[in-house]
């Protein structure tokens, strides 16, 4: 099962692509960012996608109405794109679509093999899944729909082991495979009780006292009830957390975020033989290796018939059969009344994608009568048909693995045809597999290995190299080198990934890697950007933990309560912004630096009390009152605010001046311009007006010394300041004093994935607090290990 698994994962290493497919993806993705980031659940780095994909909560805040199930399983491959220096977290969490179905083929090759088909049509089947199937192409996004068809045949192969073994621990697991399954899409709560009654005729296998109207001598209960509190024991925990879940975020535990439009209004017919033999979306068309599953339908019943004389009740074999046809027709059915059956910016029936293990178990009987027949004629022509069907399948998944399904889209618009118009579903003209072979060249290709039209050469031999090994141990297992050979299986396929996962992580602009390695410097400070087309480099790019917004105009109820909650932040933006004005009117501006398009400002703001002075300049200007903190920091902003007030008309414009000065009045930092960013000229204030400047110096390190902060105004023209009451050219705000050099602050610890707080006591004595503790100490050792290995390679 590891080197069926390995081989699947290795192909899917090769077509693997570090973008997002869909916004459906991206909406999860930002789930799991959050979480692993700062512990929260909001998608607010993608703000600016408004109701597409979240809802508003009672917070104010956007949340994803997508199921948490995926976001909380992808969380490990999320976190080490975040610690890990030479990786990124979205190009680490779109693997997760090809372990998922790499797992998913494994599982088909078990759960046959409990049904006693032999090991190579058991293996056949599997790479059928993996190879002529849409699932090659679900494994390289992102989209929900592969965990939950996996998550279903677990809960399937569970119920099946119980059938063998009898033990609690499979209806357990059964019930968690199908309570995930439900949290992963809400849709797949309808095979709860499907999945229950599945268990009742199992049990009734099990059962050694015969059945009379379904009682029995010790009653209904002692054979039933235990089993069944052990599958639904789960279900009803994780049932009860997303209640929860939902009442936290929208105040209705009945609300799921999905909005009064998305509703079951779809033409039922059309979306039926739409999702299956549409010439735009139907499975069959993409995958015509499945309509051997027709023809095996009927050869998996007999297979598994029950030889009972009891054939009402004794289904064993039957069972599997039912549960597969239920997982079909329930998917077939429901989404064909969805409003988007088609599945919007996806190849194929996405909604479909669930159902495929359930569709390949179907086609075992076909594969392993053409291998045991003992008409050598009907053999060699059964062979070859199955091969030719193979091969068209595999043909078939080139366009949907080379190219961006946008493309295709973006070309019917330009055809003037509305966005998901029904004639681009059932036009053979408008079939994506005939017309995007067109589009198919090195510029459009949709993998790692190409970037603007080249090939990394070096990278694409690697990804073959490893197919080769891993095709090497699943086609000829070595007796002779036994677990050698697998153990370089494993090792070929950790090289191979974590140089396709750093190739992936160089693809955004270099001017961006520049940005953020300023950015970088400060990682507890929230950053606020404005281009969504940036959304997915900045998650790659940022290692901070601080929070992200993505908005791309003025909310001035949301930016209000962001700032109250934040002392500094990070502008990223590529033209001037009325957000950036909005920010500086509420922050003072202590670092602006340009690359290239992209512009980083670092933006401060006091947190100390404010005191007032009533300081005079020149009998003209009054500074009223200051805001500063009470402390330095090393390394962050000095943020000061001035509230001026004008005593008369001013018809010169005086700019102003803050220094911090050491003991030898030597400036250390300084900051002077115009008052309010430049915005209010002194020549246009009125007199008695208040004016609020806000200022922020940088510090870095700061040696053991006593520090003052002066301020004043001049004339730019002459350099002539502005004597306050006392004669003196400035007003001495405050003075710090340092009895230890401050360097450089040491990152905070850890705060993301299992953030909480805790009341009455420290987190360490919450669970919660305990996975905290563990993975702060993960954190600190990846990062040790990363900086002692700079350490080495930057000493003489």
């Amino acid at each position: 099962m590891t080197r069926l698994f390995l081989f699947l994962f290795a192909i899917f290493l090769i077509t693997y692509s570090p973008t997002f497919h869909s916004s459906d993806g991206l909406a999860m993705f930002a789930t799991a960012e959050s979480l692993v980031r700062r512990g929260a659940w909001d998608i607010d780095q993608i703000r600016w996608m408004d109701l597409q994909q979240g809802t508003y909560g009672q917070d104010g805040l956007l949340y994803s109405r997508k199921g948490i199930g995926q976001p909380l399983l992808a969380l490990p491959l999320t976190w080490l794109g975040l610690v890990i220096p030479q990786f990124g977290t979205a190009t680490t969490t779109l693997l997760f679509g090809s372990i998922i179905t790499a797992l998913t083929g494994t599982l088909i090759f078990y759960y046959l093999r409990q049904l006693d088909y032999s090991e190579n049509v058991s293996i056949i089947i599997a790479l059928m899944y993996g190879t002529a199937t849409l699932a090659w192409h679900y494994a390289k996004t992102f989209f929900s729909d592969t965990l939950a068809g996996m998550l279903l045949f677990i809960t399937a192969l569970a119920l099946l082991k119980y059938y063998q073994h009898g033990r609690y621990r499979y209806l357990i697991l059964g019930g968690l495979a199908l309570a995930w399954a439900v949290a992963t899409r809400y849709a797949e709560a309808m095979f709860v009780p499907i999945f229950g009654l599945i268990l009742i005729a199992y049990q009734i296998q099990r059962s050694p006292t015969p059945v009379v109207f379904g009682r029995q001598k010790y009653g209904f209960c002692t054979p039933y009830l235990r089993p069944l509190i052990a599958f639904y024991m789960p279900i009803f925990i994780v049932g009860c957390g997303l209640l929860i879940f939902n009442y936290q975020r929208y105040g209705n535990p009945l609300n799921t975020g999905y909005l009064p439009q998305e509703t079951f209004s779809a033409i039922w017919w059309q979306g039926i033989l739409g999702q299956l033999i549409s010439p735009g979306r139907g499975l069959l068309i993409y995958s015509p290796i499945l309509i051997l599953a027709f023809f095996g339908l009927r050869k998996f019943w007999q297979r598994h018939a029950p030889h009972s004389n009891h054939n009402l009740l004794n289904v064993r074999g039957k069972i599997e059969t039912i549960i597969a046809l239920a997982i079909i027709l329930g998917h077939v059915l429901l989404y064909g009344k969805w409003f988007m059956w088609h599945g919007g910016f996806a190849w194929g029936a996405r909604f479909m994608i669930a159902t495929l293990p359930f569709w390949m178990i179907f086609i075992a009987p076909i594969i392993s009568t053409s291998f045991t027949s003992n008409m050598k004629g009907f053999k060699n022509l059964s062979c070859l048909l199955l091969i030719s069907l193979w091969l068209i399948s595999f043909a078939f998944q080139i366009p949907t693995l080379a190219l961006d399904f946008d493309m295709w889209q973006h070309y019917l618009e330009k055809t003037g045809l509305p966005l998901f118009a029904p004639i681009t579903f059932w036009h053979p003209k408008y079939a994506p597999l005939l017309g995007m072979w067109q589009f198919i060249n090195l510029d459009n290709l949709d993998v790692a290995w190409v970037k603007n039209g080249k090939i990394a050469i070096g990278l694409l031999a690697l990804l073959v190299a490893n197919m080769g090994i891993n095709s090497w141990g699943l086609l000829k297992p070595s007796s002779k080198l036994g677990n050698t050979q697998l153990i370089i299986q494993v090792l070929m396929t950790m090289i191979t990934t974590i140089m396709l996962l750093n190739h992936a992580h160089q693809s955004p602009p270099h001017e961006l890697h520049r940005a953020f390695d300023k950015i970088n410097t400060l990682h507890q400070i929230p950053l606020i950007y404005h281009t969504p087309e940036d959304s997915i480099s900045i998650s790659e790019r940022y290692k901070g933990r601080g929070k992200v917004v993505g908005i791309t105009s003025v909310e001035p109820d949301y930016l209000n309560q962001f700032i109250q909650m934040h002392d500094f932040v990070w502008w990223l933006s590529t033209y001037p912004h009325d957000i950036e004005t909005y920010l500086q009117n509420h922050y003072g501006l202590a670092q602006k630096e340009k690359y290239d398009i992209y512009q980083v400002s670092l933006f401060a703001r006091p947190n100390g009390r404010p005191r007032t002075v009533n300081i005079q300049f020149g009998k003209i200007i009054s500074l009223q009152q200051i805001q500063l903190p009470a402390d330095l920091q090393a390394n962050m902003p000095l943020a000061v605010k001035l509230t001026w007030q004008s005593m008369s008309q001013i018809d010169k414009n005086y700019h102003v001046f803050l220094h911090l000065l050491n003991s030898q009045n030597e400036i250390i930092s300084q900051t002077d311009a115009q008052p309010v960013h430049w915005q209010r000229p002194t020549t246009t204030w009125l007199p008695n007006e208040p004016v609020t400047d806000l200022h922020a110096l940088w510090l870095d390190d700061l040696p053991p010394d006593t520090y003052t902060l002066i301020c004043g105004l001049y004339l730019p023209e002459t350099g002539e300041r502005l004597p306050n009451i006392n004669g003196d050219d400035f007003a001495e705000l405050a003075k710090f004093v340092i009895s230890m050099p401050l360097g450089q602050t040491p990152p905070l610890p850890y705060t993301g994935l299992f953030n909480a707080s805790c009341r009455g006591g420290t987190y360490a004595h919450t669970i919660q607090g305990c996975l905290m503790l563990f993975f702060d100490k993960i954190n600190w050792r990846v990062k040790a290990c990363f900086d002692m290995k700079k350490q080495v390679l930057n000493s003489p």
